[in-house]
Order: structure tokens, then sequence, then C-alpha cells
């Protein structure tokens, strides 16, 4: 009797063996499954998060002194640190304006500065700009290369008053949204009125 129960042992102590190691196969497999999957969709979210556009500066041009309204502005934009060119003839430029409205620009080429004429709807990239001591920086047909800082300009419908808030979101191709949400001044006196930057 004695013999019996120590072969049943044996073969309890076996199975419970071979069950734990079954186990251990599974979790390893499931363990190494899982962490190639996140380590992809790790690497895929860092490809996506590398080219981004960030804000350096919003202002309204041509003010109209008299009924103190703007309907014109240049977004001055630059690339985010280690982030590689982006092609901005693919993008829209949304306005949201201080009646929660919203228009939708498109690419429109380039323009000698930022009081040139515009046409209903596009937004254009500014080579010189006229109301800033410096000259903005970006390669050709829209590129924004590392270390360019690109204007962009472009008019409204819907003119922005004295203590309104409006919003101007720029999407490029295989870029980040860039969103920046911006408060008018008490008073629009000045032709040229920073509202960030």
């Amino acid at each position: 009797m004695k013999g019996q129960m120590g072969f049943g042992a044996l073969i309890l102590f076996i199975a419970t063996a071979v069950t734990a190691a079954i186990a251990a196969v599974l979790i390893t497999t499931t363990t190494n499954s899982a962490s190639s999957q996140a380590a992809a969709t790790a690497q895929g979210s860092v490809s996506q998060a590398a080219a981004a556009l960030i804000p350096i500066g919003l202002s309204a041009v041509n003010v109209n002194t008299t009924t103190q309204t703007a309907n014109r502005f240049l977004l001055t934009v630059a690339l985010a640190p280690g982030s590689p060119a982006v092609l901005l003839n693919g993008s829209i430029l949304e306005y949201l304006n201080p009646l929660g409205g919203r228009e939708v620009f498109t690419y429109g080429g380039n323009v000698s500065n930022a009081s040139a004429t515009l046409a209903a709807g596009r937004f254009y990239i500014s080579i010189a700009d006229s109301y800033s001591t410096s000259q903005l920086l970006f390669g050709p047909s829209g590129v924004v290369s590392p270390g360019d800082i690109a204007g962009i300009v472009f008019q409204v419908n819907t003119s922005l008053r004295p203590n309104q808030q409006i919003s101007v979101r720029l999407i490029a191709p295989g870029v980040q949204p860039m969103s920046l949400t911006v408060q008018a001044p008490s008073a629009l006196i000045y032709n040229t009125v920073v509202l960030y930057g």
C-alpha cells in the first residue's frame, strides 16, 4: 500500500510540474507579445509626435484704429525641437471667430509681406514681415525646415474687436494640429497689435 501511495504522489507531482511548465510558457509568450506590441505602439507614437509646429506669435495687422477692429492676422510658427521639415502647402488653417463661427483657409502661396492683397479663404506664407525687425525665413514651396520661422498671413470675414477671444488651429499633413487661443486687449489703437508672443 505504501508503494501505491508513493506512485500516486509521483504521478500527481509530475502532472503539477507539467501544468506549471505549460503555464510558465504561456505567461512568457503573452508577456513577450505584449511587450513587442507596446514597443511598436510607442515607436509609432514617437514618430507621429516627432513632427510638430509650435506657435511663436500671433498679431493683428492693418488694424482699423477708428473702429478698433482687426480682420487680418500674422501667425508665426516654427518646428518643435527635433521635428523634421513640414510642408505647409497641404495644410488647413481654421479661425474660430469671436461669435463662435468657423472660417477655414487653404494654402494660397507666398506673398511679399503681410500687407499684400489676399484672396478669400486662403492663407499665405509671408516672405518678409514688414511688421517686425526680423525677416521671416522658410524654404521653397511652403516647406518649414528646422531653424525656420514661417509667417502665415490670413484675412477673416468676422473681425476681432477689443476684449474678444479667437482661436487659430493649423492642421498640416502628418503633423499634430497646432492650436492657439488668444484674447484681444481692451483697446485696438495701433496698426499692429501683438496678441501672442
